[in-house]
C-alpha cells in the first residue's frame, strides 16, 4: 500500500491508533472484527465448531462469509505473485 492511501487509512482508525486490521499483501485492508461477536455470546467452544459445519446456523453465517472475503484476497494476493516465480 502506497503511503498516501496508508495515512488515509491510518486516519480512519482515530487518534488512538488501537483498532486491529489486517493489510494482506498491501492491496486489501479488513479493518475490526469482520463478524458480529454477540453470535458468539454465551455460546461454548464445542457449541460454535458444532454450528460451524452446519451453513444455515446463524454462527456459520456470521462467520463463514467474512472468513471467505479474507481468503479471497489472500489467494488473489497469492496468485499474483505465483507469477512472478520463487521469491
Amino acid at each position: 500500500m502506497g503511503g498516501g492511501r496508508r495515512r488515509v487509512a491510518l486516519r480512519h482508525l482515530g487518534p488512538s491508533r488501537r483498532h486491529q486490521f489486517l493489510d494482506i499483501g498491501n492491496q486489501y485492508i479488513l479493518a475490526g472484527a469482520q463478524y458480529d461477536p454477540q453470535v458468539l455470546a454465551g455460546l461454548s467452544a464445542r457449541q460454535i465448531a458444532s454450528q460451524l459445519g452446519d451453513p444455515s446456523s446463524p454462527v456459520a453465517q456470521a462467520i463463514d462469509g467474512p472468513a471467505q472475503v479474507s481468503v479471497g484476497a489472500i489467494d488473489h494476493v497469492l496468485h499474483d505473485h505465483a507469477a512472478d516465480g520463487p521469491a
